[in-house]
């Protein structure tokens, strides 16, 4: 079971860090484009932060992954502020 949690967790943030890409490079004149691009960038460090298992390996990167896991909620209000 580990096993295809991994895989998940890994498909979901190379989705979400390619999504956080392609909005960042073609929305960058826009608040709204970059808060997107923001918002799938720390929903991503989220998706790695709620593995038990994967969290701890990460080593150096544990605090700019927690960093970033926390502000999903800020982003989110940010970007629909931006967006509507």
């Amino acid at each position: 079971m580990e096993v295809l949690d991994h895989t998940i967790r890994f498909i979901a943030v190379v989705l979400l860090l390619g999504g956080s890409i392609y909005t960042a490079w073609h929305f960058r004149m826009t608040l709204a484009g970059r808060m997107a691009a923001l918002l799938l960038a720390s929903i991503a460090a989220y998706t790695i932060c709620s593995s038990r298992t994967l969290f701890p390996m990460l080593g150096p990167f544990q605090l700019p992954t927690v960093i970033g896991c926390t502000g999903v909620p800020f982003f989110f209000w940010w970007f629909s502020q931006s967006f509507f």
